[in-house]
């Protein structure tokens, strides 16, 4: 009997450790689990030079608290006074430098652009990602210091990946009367799907077994499942616009989830979809076309 005991305690030990893991390798600062990659630019493309240039002019660094957490954003204002900023949030395991080909896009158009690094992801503090759960907080937050900092602010709202789950759980804080519209660049449409099929990719039908032991965890480790984690749900909680950008061919995050949060939304909607486009490259992969998707969208809600 007490051979059976042992033998109990060390398969609940050695799966409790392997969950541990499971949980860091998935939700640790720079993880690649769901095998997206920063958006980098050859020299050739014609937006190189426009992004670096961007990325170089002048800025300023802000700072705000959240959870005892310290979490940094880059400003980049407008050389004449502008009445409208974008939030732009990044995508999962990357930082705020991913979207400088967007930061250069929405300037030209305009807009001042602040740029936050997610918890867990650059010069922020934090050690874990929670797949928008914990971040839309921190969005809710970024956009008061930004009312606080420059009042009077027309605010659009633009996320990729993961940064673009957040803005719709976002939605659910109560945000800012001052947010205007939304648009969201390859959203997945809960933390719960997206992580069971990069499990699946890993480990096959086991990802159903996995992946709610995860979850569990995580409601013990951090403080959220990821059933809690959901864009489906929480675009039920708003009327605001909102643009859903699909890539026809992105392996990162399947095209039928952005399709599937177009259709379910009932506020005002648009939808571009990019058949050959991959995982947040539509823009980078045909310039004019999303530009001119971007415009048209914006035109109905902002003032020149």
């Amino acid at each position: 009997m007490i051979y059976i005991i042992v033998i109990l305690i060390l398969i609940v030990t050695n799966g409790y450790v392997a969950v541990r893991k499971l949980f860091d390798y998935i939700h640790m600062r720079g993880s690649k689990a769901l095998g997206g990659e920063e958006i980098l630019l050859p020299r050739s493309h014609s937006l190189y030079d426009a992004t670096e240039n961007f990325r170089k002019q002048d800025h300023e660094v802000w700072e705000i608290e959240n959870d005892r957490l310290k979490l940094v954003a880059y400003f980049y204002p407008q050389e004449k006074v502008c009445n409208k900023t974008v939030v732009l949030t990044h995508g999962f395991g990357v930082d705020h430098n991913s979207l400088n080909i967007f930061g250069q896009l929405f300037y030209k158009l305009g807009f001042n652009v602040l740029m936050p690094d997610n918890r867990a992801s650059g010069q922020s503090d934090g050690k874990y990602m929670t797949f928008g759960f914990f971040e839309k907080n921190d969005l809710n937050k970024w956009i008061k210091k930004l009312n606080k900092t420059i009042p009077d602010q027309e605010v659009l709202l633009f996320g990729a990946s993961m940064g673009a789950a957040t803005e719709l759980q976002a939605v659910t804080t109560e945000l800012p009367d001052n947010v205007v519209a939304i648009i969201e660049d390859s959203s997945y449409t809960s933390a719960l799907e997206i992580i069971k099929i990069h499990a699946a990719k890993k480990v096959g039908q086991l990802a159903n077994f996995v992946v709610p032991i995860l979850s569990f965890y995580a409601k013990q480790r951090s403080g959220f499942d990821y059933k809690e984690v959901s864009g489906l749900e929480a675009i039920k909680q708003t009327e605001l616009p909102i643009m859903f950008v699909v890539g026809g061919e992105d392996k990162v995050v399947p095209p039928y989830m952005g399709q599937k949060l177009y259709d379910s939304y009932t506020g005002s909607k648009e939808l571009y979809e990019n058949p050959q486009g991959i995982h947040i490259r539509s823009y980078n992969q045909n310039p004019e076309e999303y530009e001119q998707k971007i415009n048209s969208f914006l035109k109905d809600y902002f003032k020149e």
